[in-house]
């Protein structure tokens, strides 16, 4: 980790450089995993005498793992700014072993997939870092979590900007000044604040080319290096600009920041689905009360401590870009934010050719896209699988599916992605849940067979509805257990409040039935 003595920082004060040469290792927590693979630090937490795990019971319960993504925590920042950029997370794990009265280990990584590698199935895990982030993170190491609470600032805030930064003496003063000009985006494109700097840019009607950059002070020092006319601009967290210069990768006042994106949730605390509500609720508990301590404050650099999440926050976790289920992830055709005019020419990124009378929403989760078909002999439904980026076939999948029906037979139902499946539902009502990785079928069911229910005029339409611990046993539905699609219980699919076609899976532990396992 880089540091300056005063007398370094006195003799570079007096010279004539515009801006330092980079360090290996700025504090930029994209560069942390660079650092770990050559060796230069790793992190162990171990069960040692006098230590926050130490005093727990050898055969007590398997220890919670408290992963910690927080950029601005003092093992993932550098120790330049005093007060700043240096949370104090083994206090705050200390703090909840002895209110859990259950042993926390704790570990701070930038990838949450390597972090739970080979944990066992149902481990306690608590995950705290950039709530969009960690939600791409549980998504890529099929953690199934949700948003406890959020951590408030020294200012009392829940949420961090991003700021379009550009040379002190570039001309720019706002970002409808950068028109024409190249971007340095230092932002991992599944961060929230990536989606709300494209959005600010199409607001201020500009769209600059886009160039990636490995972490904020690559595109920070791009900004300074090149020697474009007009000179190219950066985006970056808000945080970054006084990480840049106290840790002296940036001279002070080399940056202006002409431009910042609507704010975003920053800083969320995760629970795993595997822990027990009675426990997750001693978790929050004990979380919440870190308010009262005021040194665990200080510690945490934070004013207020923890707040609950918000209602909105607590869906599944995903990433920001991701549109899972019919009308996007709430099902209520809602985005964070619109653009106030689109570009005058389109540019693709990619293009792939449709099948035959596509009627169903697409579907995206992480880095896939679900598409939903019909064969060109108008027999089978067509399933495929897409990449992303480049719309490479990942897999695809046909059922058959005869018959005739009113504006074609393609399935009109979007496919459904929950965790690691897919749920999908054929106009003729054959429903299926898959693999998301493979497309490998788990099961499958004939609706209005099974059930007895005439095929409406137009097909079955409506998508699956999943539901996860929402499910109120009073209401008379059917209920179909998530993994192994065994019905748990019938009642009439003719009730007047319910559409004939809406059919509900329910992944709820109960009677032993979990996500996982189903019954």
């Amino acid at each position: 980790m880089k540091s300056w003595s005063q007398d370094a920082l006195s003799s570079w004060r007096n010279s004539q450089q515009t801006h330092l040469h980079r360090p290996a290792f700025t504090g930029d927590p994209m560069d942390i995993r660079a650092f770990f693979t050559a060796g230069a630090l790793l992190l162990i937490c171990l069960v040692a005498p006098g230590g926050f795990a130490a005093k727990s019971p050898k055969n007590g319960p398997e220890p919670i793992r408290l992963v910690v993504m927080d950029p601005l925590a003092k093992e993932l920042a550098c120790a330049c700014v005093k007060g700043y950029g240096q949370r104090d997370y083994r206090k705050l794990a200390a703090h909840l072993q002895t209110a859990l009265k259950q042993r926390v280990t704790i570990e701070f990584s930038d990838d949450l997939a390597e972090s739970i590698v080979g944990a066992t199935p149902g481990r306690e895990v608590i995950v705290v870092g950039d709530r969009s982030l960690v939600a791409h993170g549980a998504n890529k190491a099929r953690l199934k979590a949700h948003p406890l609470c959020e951590l408030t600032d020294s200012d009392g805030s829940t949420s961090l900007t991003a700021s379009f930064v550009a040379r002190s003496d570039d001309p720019a003063k706002e970002l409808k000044d950068v028109a024409g000009r190249k971007l340095f985006s230092g932002l991992n494109e599944a961060d929230d604040k990536y989606a709300a700097g494209l959005a600010a840019l199409r607001d201020a009607g500009v769209e600059p080319a886009t160039e990636k950059r490995r972490n904020y002070t690559d595109a920070a020092l791009d900004v300074l290096d090149s020697t474009s006319s007009p000179p190219p601009v950066a985006i970056i967290p808000s945080y970054a600009v006084r990480l840049l210069e106290g840790c002296g990768s940036v001279r002070p006042g080399n940056l202006k920041v002409i431009g910042k994106t609507r704010p975003v949730p920053f800083i969320t605390v995760f629970v795993a689905n595997s822990i027990r509500p009675e426990k997750q609720a001693r978790i929050l508990q004990a979380l919440l009360s870190i308010k009262e301590d005021a040194k665990l404050l200080i510690a945490m650099e934070s004013r207020d401590g923890f707040k609950p999440a918000s209602a909105q926050q607590s869906a599944t976790p995903r990433a920001s870009a991701d549109w899972p289920d019919w009308r996007g992830p709430m099902r209520d055709g809602h985005v964070p934010r619109l653009p106030a005019r689109l570009p005058a020419t389109v540019k693709f990124v990619w293009k792939k050719g449709a099948m035959n009378g596509g009627l169903a929403g697409l579907t995206v989760s992480s880095d896939r896209l679900i598409l939903a078909e019909r064969d060109f002999a108008d027999e089978r439904d067509v399933y495929r699988c897409l990449k992303v980026e480049n719309g490479e076939l990942l897999w695809r999948m046909e059922f058959p599916a005869p018959g005739k029906l009113d504006y074609g037979q393609s399935p009109r139902a979007t496919p459904v992605i929950h965790g690691d499946k897919v749920y999908l539902l054929g106009a003729f009502g054959g429903l299926r849940c898959v693999e998301l990785a493979s497309g490998k079928v788990i099961w499958e069911r004939q609706l209005p067979c099974e059930f007895k229910v005439p095929l409406p005029t137009w097909g079955m339409c409506s998508p699956p509805l999943i539901v996860d611990d929402a499910y109120r046993e009073s209401r008379e539905c059917e209920r179909i257990v998530g993994r192994t699609g065994l019905c748990h219980r019938r009642y009439p699919l003719d009730q007047p409040w319910i559409p004939r076609s809406l059919l509900g899976v329910y992944l709820r532990r109960i009677w032993g039935a979990t996500p996982d396992r189903g019954l």
